[in-house]
């Protein structure tokens, strides 16, 4: 999401009751969201952490004559820990402005640019990515132009260009990125091609090119196949590096009992990662003491959003007994550490709109289990050995 300083929140929000005031004078207004109330309790080796959250994701929909449609979404959070930090900020998360004219799509703001059919692993998905650590969470928005033609019903051609930046109201010298994207369905499959490059105004920057595919097959089961390149047109290709890498990912959706038990795994390649098979957890930070550490005084050699290694694997198994009440189960593994992050999550509608769940994580790699090695997704790397999250939301 787009973080607003603190002394640009009440301007943000002011802005947005004041469209919202006078949006029926000049369309239709569909206004809708969710409010979530959330406890969240952690447990590390030598300490706890508690937290309390109001969170908010408030959608405003407003047609514009016959062809037009205005969107935005804005995500309001206050919270409070045992550390005693309290924080209260807004997001601004989609502004965007939608055209549909016969065969063309114009969406002109900041929005969602989804790409590729992954389940938690989405290559193609490069600009909004979606985090599979933490799948709950919205991905963020990118200021972008997106046109779509439709030449015919089952196919279409994307023109795109936008630059990712962590807040649009600062001039930031982030790379601007231009692509082009083609999408073909059928009754039985859906492939898309895509090309980017990504333009930096730093002239020591290199332009990097990003091109792939993604494949989906729905017969007795749905099976998925994706892949990106990612390449920087002034050095070669070397396992590890950032600026080259291929992603691939392979998988497969299944559902049965008319849909109340859904299953889907997936594996996951990427050329990219800082550590292979043979390296230790330890070489991610400048201490070799750093175990012993508390979490917040580490000093890590390299920070990155995506994993370290290479080779992963995700599962998961979603149940769902009746049309009030879903439970599901989780697991990320790192093939060549053989660390594991399971998570569990039990939710139910008690009142129309109303929920209420529980979701709880455990991380575990070979020390946890047997006093081994330590690994990525184990308690020691990711700094607590449990982690449980109660929320009552409510859909309006």
């Amino acid at each position: 999401m787009i973080k607003i300083p603190i002394t640009h929140t009440a301007i943000l929000v002011c802005m947005w009751i004041l469209v919202i005031a006078l949006s029926p004078i000049y369309s239709e207004t569909v206004i809708s969201g969710v409010a979530e109330t959330k406890g969240q309790g952690r447990i590390s080796d030598d300490s706890y952490y508690m937290q309390a959250e109001q969170f908010a994701n408030i959608r405003m929909r407003s047609t514009i004559g016959e062809y037009g449609e205005f969107h935005s979404v804005v995500q309001l959070i206050v919270s409070s820990n045992t550390e005693n930090e309290f924080c209260s900020q807004a997001e601004l998360e989609r502004l965007y402005l939608s055209l549909v004219i016969e065969r063309f799509d114009i969406k002109l703001g900041l929005q969602r640019l989804p790409f590729g059919y992954g389940f938690a692993f989405r290559p193609l998905d490069m600009f909004t990515q979606p985090s599979v650590l933490y799948p709950e969470a919205r991905p963020k928005g990118v200021l972008s132009s997106l046109i779509t033609v439709y030449p015919r019903d089952e196919l279409s051609f994307s023109l795109f260009c936008g630059q990712q930046s962590e807040d649009v109201i600062q001039d930031t010298r982030d790379p601007v990125f231009y692509g082009l994207a083609l999408t073909q369905h059928h009754s039985v499959f859906s492939a898309q091609f895509l090309y980017a490059l990504s333009v930096s105004r730093d002239e020591t920057q290199p332009t990097i090119g990003s091109g792939g595919f993604s494949t989906k097959v729905d017969s007795l089961i749905g099976i998925i196949l994706e892949a990106l390149y990612t390449h920087d047109y002034s050095s070669p290709f070397e396992e590890g590096s950032v600026d080259h890498n291929i992603q691939v990912t392979a998988g497969f959706d299944y559902s049965w009992m008319s849909g109340k038990l859904y299953l889907v795994t997936q594996y996951c390649y990427s050329s990219a990662g800082y550590l292979d098979s043979s390296d230790s957890i330890s070489s991610l930070y400048a201490d070799p003491l750093w175990a012993d550490l508390p979490f917040t005084e580490r000093k890590p050699v390299i920070v990155s959003n995506d994993f370290y290694r290479r080779h992963y694997l995700y599962f998961s198994i979603l149940w769902m007994p009746d049309s009030y009440t879903q439970g599901s189960l989780s697991v990320i593994t790192a093939l060549e550490d053989g660390s594991f992050l399971p998570q569990v999550q039990i939710e139910r509608e008690w009142l129309q709109g109303c929920s209420l769940g529980m979701t709880t994580r455990m991380p575990l790699d070979m020390y946890t289990i047997s006093s081994g090695h330590y690994g990525e997704l184990g308690s020691t790397n990711l700094g607590f050995l449990i982690e449980s999250t109660f929320f009552l939301k409510v859909r309006f």
